[in-house]
């Protein structure tokens, strides 16, 4: 991406002496959730219009009305485990304390098998979790009336977490859609250009597998989609307009992106 954009740099200043302007403002972005790919794809210069602040403040509006509401709904269908509520809780705090970005930390990618080596059941199991307390609010929001109400996907970047999590969901939540409303699943390569309110991410591969992966290899960039295809991270995280929930190991990511590159 860096190397594209000093390409159409030369180009427009060939054609066009300086009588251009290069992309530095999101208008779909809530700031500071512009952040993570301003400084990994824009050199740092991408800044979002609008605060998180003002655009979550119709989601923290049906979170504080309908908490209880949403709350019961979920509990017609599931019953609150520990790791259900706390879900909720985190992605409750986030709307009304304005923050556009919840992070579920997990462990490494752990594919179930090696012939579906692109397939993670526990970030799935908690892709879907997220979307059970979204979807309860929607569903609320959608029957009260009287709030302006969200758009919400699920999106990752292999076919096979996307296939299995809309799956999933038609299991265990079908014909339940008047208590929790249903995201719409998409795999991240087929949103681009895409948006949605609220999107609840699974992210890739960290490394392929742990027998693959050596701590003294020199270089590991070959093992992640994100090193090959680093469009991909930055759609994954740029298709929301208020909420973000990002599941994964952010950290593995992050460290191993930094080792052997100076961007």
């Amino acid at each position: 991406v860096p190397l594209l954009m000093e390409k159409i740099k030369n180009i427009l200043l060939e054609k066009y002496s300086k009588n251009y302007i290069m992309l530095d403002t999101t208008y779909r972005l809530p700031k500071p959730s512009e952040e993570p790919i301003s400084y990994g794809f824009y050199e740092g210069k991408l800044r979002a219009f609008e605060a998180a602040e003002s655009r979550l403040k119709m989601l923290e509006e049906i979170v504080n009305d309908l908490r209880t509401r949403a709350k019961e709904r979920i509990g017609q269908v599931f019953a609150f485990n520990s790791t259900l509520q706390t879900v909720f809780d985190n992605i409750c705090e986030a709307v009304t304390t304005y923050k556009p970005i919840v992070l579920v930390p997990t462990s490494d990618f752990k594919p179930q098998h090696p012939d579906a080596s692109t397939l993670d059941l526990y970030r799935i199991d908690i892709g879907l979790k997220a979307a059970i307390v979204l979807g309860a609010f929607i569903a609320a929001a959608k029957e009260a009336g009287s709030y302006q109400v969200p758009t919400m996907m699920v999106t990752a970047p292999y076919s096979d977490m996307v296939v299995n999590a809309s799956f999933l969901w038609k299991t265990r939540l079908s014909g339940v859609s008047s208590k929790i409303e249903r995201p719409r699943f998409a795999t991240v390569q087929s949103v681009i250009g895409g948006e949605a309110d609220i999107v609840i991410t699974m992210l890739g591969k960290e490394y392929l597998t742990k027998q693959d992966y050596r701590e003294n290899r020199e270089n590991n960039e070959h093992l992640t989609i994100y090193f090959n295809e680093p469009q991909v991270l930055n759609v994954q995280l740029s298709r929301h307009r208020e909420l973000l929930v990002v599941i994964g190991n952010i950290d593995r990511l992050a460290s191993y992106r930094s080792k052997g590159s100076s961007n």
